[in-house]
């Protein structure tokens, strides 16, 4: 407690003290001698209150706690009430201590959070993590997130899963086809976030009749949220409609969930308002080209600590395993 607070409190304490004492000896039933008892407590504990509301009123500011507590208690004393104008005025002294004892806190841990250092950073070099004491870091070094992946309760938490998981998708698309009837690529593209770079020369290099871009997605559930998404954790994949790069191909999202429908297995719908993916530049590559997208529902986007539902991934890859074995027909 500061100072103040605790000059603050040993008022309280007194003028309890002084009130319990003229309750007991029943001060109150005594007329004037108990009016000039009772304003003793009275003036020990509110005495501020008073005159904050006299100065504030010859300031112009008349209507505020200090004016509606001087007026309750003075009012209660004129009307006989000595005991409840010096209640009223204790109780509201002990409110404006807590308030203060927890701004205080509050503060107090805003700023040991401001004081919050890291003992060393992780920094990429030469492809390898190495630890450097963060006064090293130079600008332009990449950064990388230590922090752990780990599962829980059929959710993987994870930094990178934006877009690891769907490298990881198409990986078990690969293992699990049997039969391609379709000339496939499979491509892993580079620096999405800082303008679909690797997916412009691939799609140029391909020159594809059709595209699923494959990607995670901003959800509807995260705790605090305001409709960052249409898609929920654990509800399935979700098929891309559109987001601020692209809209996609009717033909392609009729495919998606036909396929599907076929395999008995829930889908989403995924809209969002802002962010986009390689659909973006592949749907727009040499005379245009037909194109869908699947993505992976997923929590906390560009934090270490992203989430995304197991069976969401599993199904995924299940949904894009049918969609390329099926007969596409050529553009």
């Amino acid at each position: 407690m500061t100072r103040k607070q605790k000059k603050s409190l040993r008022r309280i304490i007194l003028s309890a003290a002084l009130y319990v004492l003229l309750l007991i000896i029943g001060a109150k039933d005594r007329g004037w001698l108990g009016l000039a008892l009772f304003l003793i407590p009275y003036a020990v504990i509110g005495w501020d209150v008073l005159w904050r509301a006299v100065r504030n009123i010859r300031n112009g500011q008349v209507f505020d706690e200090n004016f509606l507590m001087a007026v309750a208690t003075v009012g209660a004393f004129g009307c006989g009430e000595y005991s409840e104008a010096v209640a009223v005025m204790l109780f509201y002294q002990v409110g404006e201590l807590f308030q203060s004892v927890a701004v205080s806190r509050s503060r107090k841990s805003i700023s040991d959070l401001m004081d919050i250092r890291p003992d060393y950073a992780n920094v990429e070099r030469e492809g390898a993590l190495v630890q450097v004491d963060p006064e090293e870091v130079a600008v332009g070094d990449t950064m990388i997130y230590d922090s752990s992946c780990f599962t829980n309760q059929g959710k993987v938490v994870s930094p990178y899963l934006d877009n690891r998981i769907s490298c990881a998708i198409l990986l078990k698309v690969l293992e699990e086809m049997e039969l391609c009837p379709n000339d496939l690529y499979v491509v892993f593209t580079v620096q999405e976030e800082v303008g679909l770079r690797g997916a412009k020369p691939a799609a140029w290099a391909v020159d594809p009749d059709y595209a699923v871009v494959v990607d995670v997605t901003d959800v509807d559930d995260t705790p605090g949220s305001e409709k960052c998404g249409t898609v929920r954790l654990g509800k399935g994949p979700a098929i891309k409609i559109m987001d601020s790069s692209v809209i996609c191909h009717p033909d392609m999202i009729q495919k998606l969930e036909s396929q599907a429908k076929a395999l008995d297995m829930p889908t989403q719908r995924d809209i969002m308002r802002a962010g986009g993916t390689d659909a973006g530049v592949m749907h727009t590559t040499r005379i245009g080209v037909r194109t869908g997208g699947v993505s992976v529902p997923c929590r906390y986007i560009h934090t270490p600590v992203e989430m995304a539902d197991l069976q969401d991934a599993r199904d995924c890859a299940k949904l894009l395993c049918a969609f390329v074995q099926s007969k596409l027909e050529s553009l």
